[in-house]
């Protein structure tokens, strides 16, 4: 199947026939990813079941105020609704994996612009912080770094294209006001 081009920095990305769609069991698609993530970043959660992520969307009531994990949640569950569930466990795949790579590099690349106690909140996964504006800053090391590192099932034009939308909607949402575009070659 040919996929079709659209500009990755909207929804109307997800409109295209191979993309489009409803993905209505979101936590079975999140349980078989993770499960497929078995023994590389599910080791240090011991179970596909006790993922962070997958706890937020199963119980949203326990979900205090918005951390980083939360508002992949929300990214999450927005676009389960306009994709179908082949794509959408793509979509899950590459939020998994910026998560990740978000908790590997975002203390080191951000300390030096939280003004709180930095040493306090490094105890826990950058993601449980609220500090989500700097999260588009690590979408080259994704793409550039992390990807290629883990050789993990996704590939650099997804990841590439859904770090785009995922970024231009944090903008739109106003969780961010930083900016990524893609240099076309």
């Amino acid at each position: 199947m040919k996929v079709t081009e659209l500009d990755a920095a909207n929804f109307d990305y997800f409109s295209s026939p191979e993309r489009t769609g409803v993905t209505e069991n979101v936590i079975v698609i999140m349980k078989d990813v993770l499960t497929c993530f078995k023994g590389a970043i599910v080791t240090e959660h011991e179970t596909a079941e006790t993922y962070p992520l997958l706890k937020l969307i199963e119980k949203p009531e326990e979900r205090e105020a918005k951390n980083c994990d939360m508002i992949f949640c929300e990214y999450l569950m927005q676009v389960s609704k306009l994709t179908n569930p082949e794509y959408f466990a793509t979509i899950v795949k590459f939020i998994i994996l910026y998560r990740e790579c978000v908790n590997k590099y975002g203390w080191l690349k951000f300390e030096n612009r939280i003004t709180t106690d930095i040493e306090q909140l490094k105890t826990n996964e950058y993601t449980l912080t609220s500090y989500m504006e700097f999260i588009p800053d690590l979408a080259n090391e994704l793409v550039l770094s992390y990807l290629p590192e883990h050789k993990y099932p996704i590939s650099i034009n997804d990841c590439t294209n859904l770090a785009i939308n995922f970024c231009t909607w944090l903008l739109n949402n106003g969780y961010t006001c930083l900016k990524i575009t893609s240099v076309k070659k």
